[in-house]
């Protein structure tokens, strides 16, 4: 497929990753159609982008039509059933930004007639966007086991991964590596540790009078900052720059924190993944209620208040 055909892609929802390659593939010539339920909260900054918008409801996808399903995971088989209704016997294209719902749900059983494909990029959606801007790194992962034509499909792919300003890989997975891989170290270890880790060392400081700003920036803002320098110059010369007392940090709390009985607690984690009870205990979450619950539990401290005051002007 030459890099300068232009296409034309349905993508599902408008959240923070549907925005991404919404602007991304505009940016890069391609026509790009926005499908959202109707009276969606996000129709209006929709309109005020100038995106085509399309009601859910009433969408009707020709053969041939490409589908970016980019809502949250929980919400794509019931998505798909609507559309299916409508659109049995049309030969569509569905392109999924993680694995999760792929395996979850048995896309490709439930929907035979349809392609499936996965294109996940390694970035945040924030990161996504910005970095396609200032033309930086940007990697994915894809794949074309759900193809109905693989050689067509994962051409397809590289056709989308370069307009996305894919520009490390991309390489091929299957669509469980991705999903296991997601679950276990961004969404349970990354999106669990980090802040977490930074919620509980700002109150220790706290609570051993060391001031709120003090605090937030050893705690917090500090996160990105060394995770940055660490992931531009690898393990190796990063141990070899921080100073020795950082050092001595390190290998201390490594000792302290990962011994045996973390390593067997985080085993037991990634066992509950790859055994895909996880699986089966993230399609059963009410979205609303339960997901609301979970987060109105999270200890929210004055941490909060003290990101509000210097978040903005340190982050912009």
């Amino acid at each position: 497929m030459n890099s300068k055909h232009t296409l034309t892609v349905h993508i599902i929802g408008y959240g923070n990753q549907a925005r991404a390659w919404a602007q991304n593939l505009r940016d890069n010539g391609h026509n790009v159609h926005i499908v959202l339920r109707k009276h969606s909260a996000r129709e209006v900054e929709v309109r005020q982008q100038q995106f085509n918008l399309i009601e859910l409801e009433d969408f009707s996808p020709i053969d041939g039509d490409i589908l970016a399903i980019l809502t949250p995971d929980n919400c794509h088989k019931e998505i798909l059933d609507g559309i299916s209704k409508r659109c049995f016997t049309q030969r569509l294209t569905c392109i999924y930004a993680h694995g999760y719902s792929y395996v979850a749900f048995e896309l490709k059983n439930n929907f035979p007639h349809w392609q499936h494909l996965l294109l996940a990029p390694k970035a945040i959606a924030t990161e996504l966007r910005a970095r396609f801007i200032k033309k930086e790194g940007l990697s994915a992962v894809i794949s074309d086991e759900g193809a109905l034509d693989r050689q067509l499909s994962h051409d397809l792919l590289l056709h989308l991964c370069h307009a996305l300003g894919i520009n490390v890989g991309p390489f091929d997975v299957t669509f469980k590596q991705e999903a296991d891989a997601d679950m276990f170290s961004e969404q349970a270890i990354l999106c669990g540790a980090l802040p977490f880790l930074g919620i509980f060392v700002y109150q220790r400081m706290i609570e051993h009078g060391i001031s709120p700003e003090l605090a937030y920036l050893e705690s917090w803002y500090e996160i990105q900052l060394i995770a940055s320098t660490m992931t531009k110059l690898g393990p190796q010369k990063f141990f070899e720059m921080i100073s020795p007392n950082a050092l001595h940090g390190a290998i201390k709390a490594s000792d302290r924190l990962f011994d045996k009985a973390f390593q067997e607690r985080l085993d037991g984690l990634a066992q509950e993944i790859w055994s895909g009870k996880f699986y089966q205990e993230a399609k059963s979450l009410r979205w609303h209620e339960d997901l609301e619950k979970v987060r109105n539990t999270i200890n929210k401290s004055d941490l909060e208040d003290i990101h509000k005051q210097l978040g903005p002007k340190l982050f912009g």
